[in-house]
């Protein structure tokens, strides 16, 4: 998960990615940090957030603020307030903070908020993998699975800034994802249908404009599969 922490002390992000790795090496959740000495920095940046943990009294721009910008920009980023004022936990309801933890944090606290998100998100389900470019092993998301590649007996599973080695077959990574949103549109490939960002009779775009392969007897269940999924989300966001 991409986690940006904003705080204009260097001792207080330091706080909270210590805090943060002591929960990854619990549950195995592997966490990506970003950091942000001010609301301005953050506005700048055009990565895509989990998670936003935001320090209210920030230099000119406080953390309110920035996060209404990044809300008004259509930003759905779970975000946790931290602070020393406890007051203005109030204020923070109003740009649908998920959490607001009192400065110092605590880590039980902490850790109370990161499990809330994981499971309103449905975000349990993970896949251990190895990291490409330091081989250390991880832990993923599904959700954060754009799609996974066939290479011989091992399969290559790409997100959003990273790229993973799962050793083992694509069929049997087939087997462990739990999600719906999953499609095995080729024997080479298996697509995450929440980044499709078009497709046609020959391949899929998604998100990051990579192109993936449709195989011939797979288009017309693949169709009618993706049209399904959507309305099924539509009819989700409707309840």
């Amino acid at each position: 998960m991409n986690v940006a922490i904003c705080d204009d002390e260097v001792l207080y992000r330091k706080v909270a990615i210590d805090l943060l790795n002591k929960y990854s090496n619990q549950t195995r959740i592997n966490f990506i940090f970003y950091e942000f000495d001010s609301g301005a920095d953050l506005l700048k940046s055009n990565i895509s957030f989990d998670i936003i943990i935001m320090d209210y009294q920030i230099g000119q721009l406080n953390g309110i603020d920035t996060i209404k910008i990044l809300r008004d920009n259509g930003n759905e980023s779970c975000v946790i307030f931290v602070s020393s004022y406890k007051d203005v936990v109030f204020e923070s309801m109003t740009v649908k903070a998920f959490r607001f933890l009192v400065k110092p944090i605590e880590y039980s606290k902490l850790c109370e908020a990161i499990d809330a998100y994981i499971s309103e998100k449905n975000l349990g389900t993970s896949i251990i993998a190895q990291d490409m470019d330091n081989m250390s092993i991880c832990t993923l998301s599904e959700s954060d699975i754009m799609y996974a590649q066939a290479e011989n007996f091992y399969t290559n599973i790409f997100t959003q800034n990273n790229s993973f080695i799962y050793k083992k077959t694509l069929s049997h990574l087939e087997g462990e994802l739990s999600n719906n949103c999953f499609y095995r549109c080729h024997r080479s490939f298996i697509v995450n249908m929440d980044y499709i960002s078009s497709f046609s009779k020959s391949e899929i775009t998604i998100t990051s404009n990579e192109k993936i392969i449709i195989s011939k007897k797979k288009y017309k269940d693949f169709q009618t599969t993706y049209y399904n999924y959507l309305k099924h989300k539509g009819l989700k966001l409707l309840q």
